[in-house]
């Protein structure tokens, strides 16, 4: 296939790419509306402590060291288990385009919603996860 041809694959709009985009308007949907609710969940009842105590108390350094590392290591596990099961939760769903155009194949963009809805935006919305991480950074700094 020639690059000419590439690019015009590219650009061409067609049955299929119209059905990728509704796919991924589709996931990005489901991802952000579950990403919302589990983010409410853990920040209410997961992560709902913040450890900038730590820096204020210079002694026992490696002390504190341990147990931020510990409690990042213990809210890292439910983030990762809680991705692991909204991204099963969403791919539950049919693909709305696939019930459409059945020679469509679905889940061909989940992904691409799935790692920018649920990852990006989902850490985004953990500021104390994010305050514990850079409060474990400062204190590995000092």
């Amino acid at each position: 296939m020639s690059i000419q041809n590439r690019v015009q694959d590219l650009f061409s709009i067609n049955a299929i790419r119209l059905c990728q985009f509704v796919e991924i308007f589709q996931y990005s949907f489901l991802n952000l509306v579950i990403v919302i609710f589990a983010v409410f969940i853990l920040n209410s009842f997961i992560l709902n402590k913040n450890y900038d105590h730590l820096l204020q108390n210079k002694m026992n350094k490696n002390l504190h060291i341990t147990k931020l590392f510990f409690i990042l290591f213990i809210q890292t596990f439910f983030i990762i288990i809680i991705i692991f099961y909204i991204q099963k939760l969403v791919l539950v769903v049919p693909s709305i385009p696939h019930l459409l155009y059945p020679s469509f194949v679905p889940h061909t963009t989940s992904e691409i919603s799935l790692h920018i809805a649920l990852i990006y935006v989902f850490l985004e919305l953990l500021p104390v996860y994010k305050k514990n991480i850079d409060t474990l950074g400062k204190l590995l700094t000092i």
